[in-house]
């Protein structure tokens, strides 16, 4: 197996810098942004098909013959760096639109198995895809046992849906600039400071940025202007441990919570404080949204009325953005931080050689919920924190698996009942067995348990998961299972309904 090799991203800030060097680079990137543009115009969609791979051949050197690069004032070495830019982007958009065709393929029953592959030998060759998506026939190297107008039949359904899955064109918005090792040079001052030259659109005229750390900067990097500082991004490479190499022999599952970021099965708890924090940053950020639309109705009031002078100082006093995204952008890394140590720890002290996480796929309008909790959902960073575990699996060299969430917080993993009355807030407490103890770490168990399930799988509809849990559990009821006090379902619907009329007429 070839050893994997992740990419992240290394950020470095600036210290300060005139308002002639942010006129200087702002320039460089609008340059950037504008021949960028001009080649997603130009190549963005199906077009640039039979231009992936040879752009260096066949392009470069026609747009140097007719000065498209004089054209846009960008220097011979940055313009070569948009065109891979520009082709890597639209390489990897083609790539992904070839994917999701694939499973449109496969999922259509209509095609015999010569035809399933017909289709897939087409989608290997990008001229012969752009040719058939100008409405040219096409006959391949590979014989087909297909008739001719069986191929003409599927080669329009290929065309169609390369068109359906291809989307608009991309589009480049903010100001960036991609620059390699030979268009930047670092040093350190006599002070001990580090800064950065950057090519500018004059030859052999540099743009020096103090930056706000020291540490080494190599390879491509991209700089990015933002309102108050400016970034510059590194792609640093991460070896990442191969399967072999991790001798652990744990199955762990984890449930992955808002109160606690992790709770494992292995009844160990991680990012324990994570809840907390996000829960006072959500709610500040609520609190200074409604109060900024308060500003907002003042200010259309006192436009309404004409009162100009009024409204321009609310909006320049009160309404600014730059002090509200820097907060903003504080507390996300804040948040980003404790994901990250938490993960650390996790990965440190478990050491799992195959990790089960649940497939969490929340959606806010679920009218169980309050307004507050929905709220909370839809802000927690549960994304962010699935990228960040597969991240870490790979570079730790442990398997990843995803399983069904549904009642795994509602099931006891040891009677195997299911009731929406066993969780009240942590505490589980079955109405079944009378087993005790904390939710999550139920949960846990729950999720470790689904891995090997035969009849739950990572799709199965929650409706049919809930039948399947309430026929087991039946069925070890009828069998004699070893459950103490046993309950049939029916049985605590039927008290549930006599209770809540007992309540209603009280």
């Amino acid at each position: 197996m070839k050893e994997s090799i992740l990419k992240r991203s290394v950020r470095h800030y600036s210290y300060g810098y005139t308002k002639t060097k942010e006129w200087r680079l702002k320039a460089v990137a609008k340059k950037y942004r504008a021949f960028r543009n001009e080649l997603f115009k130009k190549y963005g969609g199906l077009e640039g098909l039979p231009h992936i791979n040879k752009h260096r051949f066949t392009l470069s050197k026609k747009w140097a013959e007719d000065g498209l690069c004089k054209k846009y004032g960008l220097q011979g070495r940055q313009w070569k760096v948009v065109v891979d830019e520009v082709f890597n982007t639209l390489s990897a958009k083609i790539e992904q639109i070839k994917k999701t065709v694939r499973i449109d393929i496969s999922k259509n029953k209509k095609f015999s198995n010569e035809e399933h592959h017909y289709l897939m030998y087409l989608l290997c060759f990008n001229e012969l895809l752009y040719n058939i998506c100008n409405g040219r026939s096409m006959e391949t190297e590979k014989k087909f046992n297909i008739s001719t107008e069986r191929k003409f039949y599927l080669q329009r359904y290929l065309h169609s849906r390369m068109r359906k899955r291809c989307g608009g064109k991309p589009i480049s918005r903010s100001l960036s600039f991609t620059i390699d090792q030979d268009m930047y040079n670092v040093e350190m001052d006599e002070k001990g400071r580090n800064w950065i030259a950057i090519s500018s659109l004059v030859p052999r005229d540099m743009i020096k940025i103090m930056l706000t750390d020291k540490n080494p900067i190599r390879g491509s990097l991209k700089v990015k202007m933002m309102k108050d500082r400016i970034e510059i991004i590194e792609t640093e490479i991460v070896p990442c441990k191969k399967l072999a190499e991790n001798k652990s022999e744990s199955i762990i599952g984890i449930d992955k919570g808002l109160k606690n970021l992790l709770n494992v099965s292995s009844d160990n708890k991680y990012g324990v404080g994570f809840g907390k924090t996000f829960t006072v940053f959500s709610d500040r950020k609520t609190k200074k949204n409604a109060n900024r639309n308060k500003l907002r109705a003042l200010y259309k009031k006192f436009v309404d009325k004409k009162f100009f002078k009024k409204a321009s100082n609310v909006l320049k006093y009160n309404l600014g953005i730059q002090k509200y995204n820097r907060v903003k952008e504080v507390e996300r890394k804040e948040l980003e931080r404790q994901i990250n140590q938490a993960l650390n720890e996790f990965f440190a002290l478990d050491n799992p050689h195959t990790l089960i996480v649940e497939d969490l796929k929340f959606k806010s309008r679920t009218k169980r919920l309050s307004r507050v909790q929905k709220r909370h959902f839809s802000e927690w960073l549960k994304g962010y924190l699935r990228r960040r575990i597969e991240f870490k699996c790979q570079q730790n060299g442990v398997l990843l698996a995803e399983v069904n969430a549904a009642y795994t917080s509602q099931t006891c993993p040891f009677c195997g009942f299911v009731h929406s009355d066993n969780r009240k807030g942590g505490t589980f407490h079955c109405l079944n067995c009378g087993r005790e103890g904390d939710a999550d770490y139920f949960a846990s168990l729950n999720i470790l348990s689904r891995l090997d399930d035969p009849d739950i799988g990572r799709y199965t509809p929650y409706r049919e998961v809930r039948k399947i849990l309430v026929e087991r559990f039946e069925a070890r009821h009828e069998s004699g299972g070893t459950v103490e006090t046993v309950q049939p379902v029916l049985q605590i619907q039927e008290q549930e309904d006599t209770h809540f009329l007992q309540s209603a007429c009280s």
